[in-house]
Order: C-alpha cells, then sequence, then structure tokens
C-alpha cells in the first residue's frame, strides 16, 4: 500500500513523499506498519480503516483500537487462513498402522535416531495418540526397530513380484564411510513402460574387497529377491579392477577360473577370445549331429543352411548366462579428460592456471600476479584451456539424466566428440584421442551395440560387422527371455506380428544447419548401401524368424537424434511387439551408476558420528526404505 519492495536488494522503499527514512530492509508487514505509524500519523489513519473493513475492528474516535478488541482480533499474517474450532484434538482421524508408517519414516527416510521415541517433547505429542488407540500399544527405540525390519520386508516382496522371471539390469557400486565399507546394489527395468529403478540392498562388507568375495556378497542379495543369475543381463560397474573382475567370474561355477587380482590386465585383453573356449562341444559325434538334423528338419542339400542351423542349435547351449560389464559412461568420459591433461604443456597451463586462482585470493593479488610474470601467451592459454573444456561441462550435466538409455548416452559421446573436434586444440584433439581408444572399447560390447542398433538414431553409425554381431546378441537375448518367461510356443508369436511401420526421415523435424544431423544423415547414406537381407530365405525355425524380423528392422529410416527413442518404441509397441520386448531390456541397462552415488549419499545421514554403532542388518533395513522411497 505505502511501500515499493527490491527483491534483490531485500529493501523497501516507503512511498510516502518527504519521508526521512525511507528504506527499510526486508518485507515483514509488522515493521513496515510501525514505520508508518511512527514517521506518517495521517497515512496510519487510513491504513487502520483498511484494516477495519478487512477485519469487522471498531476503532475508536482518536483512530486507535479499542483495547479490548485489539487483544481478541488482532491480525497476523495467517489470522485469515486458520479457524479455531477446538482448544482439545478429541476425534483425530489417524490409524495405528499410519502412526506406525510416520515413525518409521522419521527413523529411516528422515535419518532420526532411534532414541527419537524417547525424547521428553516426542513423547508428549504421541503418547496421547498412544493412549486413544489402546490395546497396550506402545512405540519406542527398541520396538520401532521391528517395525522398520517388516517395513523393509514388505519392500523386498513388492521387488521380488516385480523381478519374477524377468530380465534386469544390475548397477555395483562400493563405498566407505566411518571406516565401515559398503556395497550398493540397485536393480532396473521396465515396467508397464516405466522404468523403475530399485535398491536391493547396501550391505556391509567384512572381507577383503576381492572379486570372489564381492560375488559372493552380491549373489546372496540376489537371492534374497529369488534373481536367478540367468536373469541378470548386465552388471554396470565403474572401472574399478575388483568389481570388473567379479562381473568376469559372476557366471563361472568353479573357484579354480577364478583369476587373480594382478592378472586382471591380461584378463581384460583375452575378453574378446572367451567366446572361443571349450564347452564340451569340441568334437560331434554322428548322433549329436543326427539329432540336430531331426529337430530343426533341415534341407540336407542346402549346405549354408545345415551350417546355420548346427551353429544355431549349438548357440542354445551356450545362451544359459548372458551378463555382461557395462562401464560407467560417466567414470569413462572422465577417464578420457584425464588422459587428455597427461600432455606436458597442457598440465603446465593448468599448474599455472591453479597458481593464479590462488593468487587471485589474495587481497594484494595485482602486485603479485605482476610478479609471477603471467604474460598474455599464458593468458591465451588459459583461455583456449577454459573453451576446450566446454563441451565437457555440458556433457558431464546430461549424463546426470536419471533414466539415460545406452543410446542417449552415445549420443551425447559422439555429440561431444564432434565438439572437440571443431575447436581443434590441444587439448581437445587429445581427448578426442582418448575418446576414440574408449569408444573401440564400447563397441566391443555386445550389449552395447545391439542397444545402438534398437536405437533408429544412431544405428546408422554401426557398420556391417557390427549389426552382425548386434542382431546375434538379440536373437541370444530372446532366446533366454522366453527360456525365463517360460513362454516356448515363439512360432505362435511370431507369427501373428508383422512389421510394418516405416518412419519416413522427410516427415521429421531436422535442422539441416546443424552438424550433428549431417554427420548423422551421411551414416545413413553409407549404411543404406550396405544393407543385405535374404528374404527369399525360408524360415525353418522361430529363431530364423526372429533373425528375419531383427534384420528387418534394419531397413527402418533413421529418426533425428532430438528424437525421443522411449517414445518411439511406445508408439510401435503394436506393430513390433517382439522388437518392443527386447527394447524394453536393452532401454533398461543403465548407463551411469547415477542412482547408486545418490543412494551412498544418505550414508552421511544415516550413519553419522553419533549412529556410528549402528548394526550391519538394521543399517541395510534402513537405506533398503530410503532407497526405495518414492
Amino acid at each position: 500500500m505505502y511501500f515499493k519492495f527490491n527483491i534483490s536488494t531485500n529493501e523497501c522503499v516507503c512511498q510516502i513523499p518527504d519521508c526521512v527514512n525511507p528504506i527499510r530492509t526486508g518485507s515483514h508487514s509488522g515493521n513496515l506498519e510501525n514505520h508508518v505509524k511512527v514517521f506518517h500519523k495521517d497515512e496510519y489513519l487510513l491504513l487502520l480503516k483498511e484494516k477495519e473493513r478487512l477485519t469487522g475492528s471498531k476503532l475508536k474516535r482518536d483512530g486507535c483500537f479499542n483495547s479490548t478488541v485489539s487483544k481478541k482480533q488482532k491480525v497476523g499474517p495467517l489470522d485469515n487462513m486458520i479457524i479455531v474450532t477446538k482448544k482439545t484434538l478429541s476425534n483425530v482421524s489417524l490409524s495405528k498402522q499410519k502412526l506406525i508408517e510416520a515413525c518409521v519414516q522419521l527413523v529411516t527416510i528422515n535419518g532420526r535416531p532411534f532414541t527419537l521415541m524417547e525424547d521428553s517433547g516426542f513423547k508428549m505429542i504421541i503418547d496421547p495418540l498412544l493412549d486413544a488407540i489402546g490395546g497396550d500399544f506402545r512405540i519406542n527405540s527398541r520396538n520401532i526397530r521391528n517395525h522398520v525390519k517388516e517395513h523393509a520386508y514388505d519392500i523386498v516382496k513388492n521387488i521380488k513380484l516385480d523381478v519374477y522371471k524377468r530380465l534386469v539390469s544390475l548397477k555395483v557400486d562400493c563405498v566407505t564411510r566411518l571406516n565401515r565399507s559398503i556395497i550398493g546394489v540397485n536393480v532396473q527395468y521396465i515396467k508397464d513402460d516405466k522404468l523403475n529403478i530399485k535398491t536391493l540392498g547396501m550391505t556391509e562388507l567384512s572381507e577383503k574387497h576381492t572379486s570372489e568375495y564381492l560375488k559372493k556378497v552380491l549373489i546372496n542379495i540376489l537371492k534374497k529377491y529369488d534373481i536367478d543369475n540367468r536373469q541378470v543381463y548386465s552388471i554396470t560397474c565403474d572401472n574399478g579392477r575388483n568389481i570388473v573382475k567379479m562381473v568376469k567370474i559372476f557366471n563361472d561355477a568353479n573357484d579354480d577360473d577364478i583369476l587373480n587380482e594382478d592378472d586382471i590386465e591380461a584378463d581384460i585383453e583375452s575378453e574378446n577370445t572367451e567366446h572361443l573356449r571349450n564347452d564340451g562341444h569340441d568334437i560331434l559325434s554322428e548322433s549329436t549331429i543326427e539329432d540336430i538334423i531331426t529337430d530343426t528338419e533341415i534341407d540336407l542339400n542346402d549346405d549354408n543352411n545345415l551350417q546355420q542351423e548346427v551353429y544355431s542349435a549349438l548357440e542354445i547351449e551356450n545362451e544359459e548366462y548372458l551378463t555382461q560389464c557395462v562401464r560407467c559412461s560417466v567414470h569413462t568420459f572422465q577417464l578420457c579428460l584425464e588422459q587428455g591433461f597427461k600432455i606436458t604443456s597442457v598440465n603446465n597451463t593448468v599448474v599455472k592456471a591453479r597458481k593464479v586462482v590462488k593468487i587471485l585470493r589474495t587481497q594484494s593479488y595485482a602486485a603479485l600476479l605482476k610478479k609471477d610474470n603471467l604474460n598474455n601467451r599464458d593468458w591465451d592459454k588459459i583461455s583456449s584451456l577454459v573453451n576446450s573444456l566446454e563441451p565437457a561441462y555440458f556433457a558431464t550435466k546430461r549424463l546426470q539424466k536419471k533414466d539415460l538409455t545406452l543410446g542417449d548416452f552415445f549420443g551425447i559421446w559422439q555429440q561431444t566428440k564432434s565438439k572437440f573436434q571443431q575447436i581443434n586444440s590441444l587439448l581437445s584433439n587429445s581427448i578426442v584421442q582418448s575418446m576414440n581408444s574408449r569408444e573401440e572399447q564400447l563397441m566391443d560390447n555386445s550389449i552395447f551395440v545391439a542397444a545402438i542398433y534398437l536405437d533408429p538414431r544412431f544405428m546408422c553409425t554401426l557398420t556391417a560387422a557390427k549389426k552382425q554381431i548386434a542382431i546375434d546378441h538379440l536373437i541370444k537375448t530372446w532366446t533366454l527371455k522366453e527360456s525365463i518367461s517360460g513362454n516356448q510356443n515363439l512360432n505362435e508369436n511370431l507369427a501373428g506380428s508383422t512389421d510394418e511401420s516405416v518412419i519416413d526421415i522427410d516427415e521429421q523435424i531436422c535442422d539441416n544447419e546443424d552438424p550433428f544431423e549431417e554427420f548423422l544423415a551421411g551414416c545413413s547414406h553409407t549404411s543404406s548401401q550396405n544393407r543385405s537381407l535374404n528374404e527369399s530365405q525360408s524360415l525353418l525355425s522361430s529363431k530364423q524368424l526372429m533373425r528375419e524380423k531383427i534384420e528387418e528392422f534394419g531397413r527402418v529410416e533413421r529418426l533425428t537424434y532430438k528424437a525421443d527413442v522411449i517414445n518411439y518404441w511406445k508408439d510401435n509397441k503394436i506393430a513390433k511387439p517382439e522388437l518392443f520386448e527386447l527394447a524394453q531390456i536393452l532401454m533398461a541397462v543403465p548407463a551411469t551408476q547415477v542412482s547408486v552415488e545418490r543412494s551412498f549419499s544418505a550414508l552421511k545421514f544415516i550413519l553419522s558420528d553419533l549412529r556410528s554403532s549402528i548394526s550391519s542388518d538394521i543399517l541395510e533395513d534402513i537405506l533398503i526404505i530410503r532407497g526405495n522411497n518414492q
């Protein structure tokens, strides 16, 4: 009415002319009203009349509130919003279960200690409620632990139902807090077209963190949810040697196959030849070959078809486990940046920049800068360094997305690499070189390649060889999925659907001036020239029928990289039901460990200095409740 508030300075300026003290800090109504009362008597009478109109209070002739009325009807900021009907709460709508849930939330999600239940102020609030419930029902610091366990058990039971006969992807990481090591395990899957991220366990580690011990702990966590090893499609982790090795030996039955931690480098080098290991099929007996021919009804006059069917039949023996390690995209990107900074000249510039920042924090920085002889050339290097890191800054922020798919990560990776190439500095070129090297490792992962194949935005970047790897892996994934779900009647499922949907790139909204879009368009043109599909081949088995559908998808036109691939598959759920199910599995593969890291952030509230002696079991129950709080 009389003041104008400046939000940037947090000051109110009195608008009444000739005010001797017009500026007031803050915007509290009581302080502003007192200012009008002291410095502007006439305006204050107008203010009282306005309050009389709004509140119904009566004024005395001198313009002031009647003393008896003002005590009863003094107006505060919330008085008009609150209606007090009773001084005592005789009919509170609060059930016993609701009260228990509230107390459980206090000690889990809100991070309050169990001793809160014994605090005098809390007991003054809760005791009347407990008395109203009756039946000698009580909540204290001892039995609240049992309620926490029951609540955690309910969460485990619900997750168990969700993951039943379903391929799932895991995220695994370790953290240390107050000399206590915790392994965090998250599960990720798509259900009802919605991505679900659940915390399976936050288990304390009591032994040395070897790959063998971590595998044992992980399997025990999965057993609690009745998750069989075959259901674990992928495990996303950072580049920690012990966790990477744990994934490699995850499905090994014999401890003799476990290598020493010191042999991890040699093991990584040999991972591309693991499919050449003997699995008891070095020599095929005549009876084995006859059984294969009989089961598949092969035309013996077709040598190519015979060879393909023999290999297909043998693949079934090796498709029991598909678990692969997926490196965390954020950590992989950080390693590329770290490699770029190893250049001597770049590192020297960073050292100088850090020294400058340290100097700028002092009061006499001007003289010190002059003394340090930082010339224009050095400043140019620092400017180039900052410009070179700008794409990395934006990429890191985009990689924090909660539902980031492998296709999304691949698009961010390629865009960032393209921007580094455009900058063309010593640092950016070094980072690009490191990214190219890391990209080769990423493309050696069949899960990663399969995810790119089912992403119409970036499928065009795959070579013919990589596409074949993706198709083979998708066939294995489909076979394993059907085996786990118990749905073996593949011919009926596959024969009932047709693949008629083809996206026309001309109908999409594309930016012709976008360099990355032009790059993808060039890849798409090259890829279209290499397409070959033997449509005349007869379909002799359900696996061949599925293979044709997957190969048929390779003819789908490219989507613009700005399109939402999740919505694309929702739109094609009816037209491509089998591919939709495969896409659900691949899109659920986590590209980062962000959710695990966020779960670890709760440790500083739960495992604090005042609660450092909390037991491992109750700590895990608390973190499961907190991690699965929606």
